[in-house]
């Protein structure tokens, strides 16, 4: 039975002076979120000297913020962006984030799919020197919700 989250997906960052002119998108955080870009990363692929985050899993991510910290670094290295995301939907969002467009536009959803098929979402952007986790996101391999400390509400265990 999958768990229940109050704070399945939250919505990443948006920076209140672009909100301000993005008038098409006042909608809810899922309505960003289905405009912004989406794209999928093997972890057994991630560039790092930590051998031990190519063999993580979701459920080793969720809980543990030393965990999370080492592969939102590695996961928003610059080299695995233009590896995943390329470098030209990178040159789109600078430029998005030179005319300070939506900040949909200057981010990208990663999902990092482990080896054991579980997965969990980070959110990269170019302000920012590491990708971050979206809290919640985490699933096991059968695609059930994680539970995590850090949301709010009804949790099954």
């Amino acid at each position: 039975m999958p768990v229940q989250h109050a704070c399945t997906l939250h919505a990443p960052y948006v920076d209140s002076s672009s909100t301000r002119r993005d008038v098409a998108l006042q909608g809810d955080a899922r309505e960003r979120q289905r405009a912004m870009h989406t794209y999928t990363l093997q972890a057994a692929s991630l560039r790092t000297p930590h051998p031990h985050l190519r063999t993580a899993r979701a459920q080793m991510l969720v809980g543990d913020r030393n965990l999370e910290g080492m592969l939102s670094s590695a996961v928003g290295d610059l080299e695995t962006l233009i590896d995943v995301i390329g470098m030209d939907a990178l040159v789109a969002m600078r430029q998005a984030e030179d005319a300070r467009g939506p900040a949909w536009k200057r981010q990208a959803r990663l999902v990092l799919v482990f080896d054991d098929a579980s997965r969990a979402d980070f959110i990269a952007s170019l302000g920012h020197p590491n990708a971050r986790y979206v809290i919640g996101s985490a699933r096991d391999p059968q695609g059930d919700v994680l539970p995590d400390s850090r949301c709010v509400g009804p949790q099954a265990s």
